[in-house]
């Protein structure tokens, strides 16, 4: 009942912030170009990863390099581009799984039709693939709640930007993990 009580109160004060207008900062073309350059020149210090060991003054130098008014600015838009990084990276898996187009699933699939592989193995495969698609369901049902909320902070035009700029976005903040 506590749980329930502690979700229920989550959902009124998040319902109650939104309704007054506080939301993620837009996304557009423009501010991501910002982003990615203030990023690059953060890099470029030593200083996007961490800002460990920096001074706000560098922190500020750089995020105004980039086109921002301050630091502050920057951290605003950085928060809108990690929402909507999750809500793109995890839709896209989401289409991927329901569709069953993973690589993985391939290689399975593969197997399965390939003469040369004894039926025993088929057999194993297609209980491998069967344990797979359980698992996939069973994580989809955990993560449509959270999708639900991310939806409800990120507007489509700043996912749909971010959508764009995607493989810009991962290739600078270092991350390999572009939706292939």
């Amino acid at each position: 009942m506590k749980k329930l009580l502690g979700v229920l109160m989550a959902f009124v004060l998040f319902g109650g912030v939104m309704s007054c207008g506080f939301g993620m900062t837009k996304l557009n073309d423009e501010v991501i170009a910002k982003y990615i350059a203030a990023y690059s020149i953060m890099k470029e210090k030593g200083i996007a990863d961490s800002g460990e060991g920096m001074n706000d003054a560098a922190l500020n130098d750089a995020a105004k390099a980039g086109g921002f008014k301050d630091y502050a600015e920057f951290v605003n838009v950085q928060i809108a581009v990690g929402a909507a990084l999750a809500v793109v990276s995890t839709t896209e898996y989401v289409n991927q799984m329901d569709a069953l187009a993973s690589p993985e699933y391939d290689a399975w699939q593969a197997m399965l039709t390939n003469p040369d592989i004894p039926e025993a193995d088929k057999e194993n495969a297609k209980k491998e693939i069967e344990k797979a698609k359980a698992e996939w369901e069973k994580n989809k049902a955990a993560a449509e709640p959270a999708m639900g909320m991310m939806n409800m902070l990120v507007d489509k035009d700043s996912v749909e930007a971010v959508k764009k700029h995607y493989n810009e976005l991962l290739a600078v903040m270092g991350n390999s993990d572009a939706v292939q």
